[in-house]
């Protein structure tokens, strides 16, 4: 992506928001408040669609087409879950380690393909 490109997409940002954050008081972090808004209806929005029928379906293929690449969304993925007690979860259990000839307390983030884990 370009510098232009990105230029145009803060525009199209700000264009949204911008006549919002006229409306309230120049002392009011408006534009500040409206995009934190705007990305938190974005967010709902897609929250609602995938808990149709063809979102349910379709989640899978986003996760793995899409989420997987984004470094960190495995682990954050199991953390949150184990947080929020899914107990199907099997990130973050904790093992020993064999390092330079001692055992070390450490915790499973992930079981790779070939058996090996982080």
């Amino acid at each position: 992506m370009n510098g232009e490109s990105a230029l145009e997409g803060d525009d199209i940002a700000c264009g949204v928001v911008r006549p919002v954050a006229r409306l309230l008081p120049e002392w009011f972090p408006a534009e500040t408040v409206a995009s934190l808004l705007l990305v938190l209806m974005l967010c709902f929005l897609v929250g609602m669609v995938l808990r149709t029928p063809l979102g349910r379906a379709e989640r899978p293929k986003i996760e793995n087409s899409l989420l997987e690449r984004i470094p960190g969304h495995q682990t954050f993925r199991s953390m949150t879950g184990q947080m929020a007690g899914d107990n199907y979860e099997s990130a973050w259990q904790p093992a020993l380690v064999e390092i330079e000839e001692a055992l070390v307390p450490a915790f499973i983030v992930e079981e790779l393909n070939d058996g090996r884990f982080t």
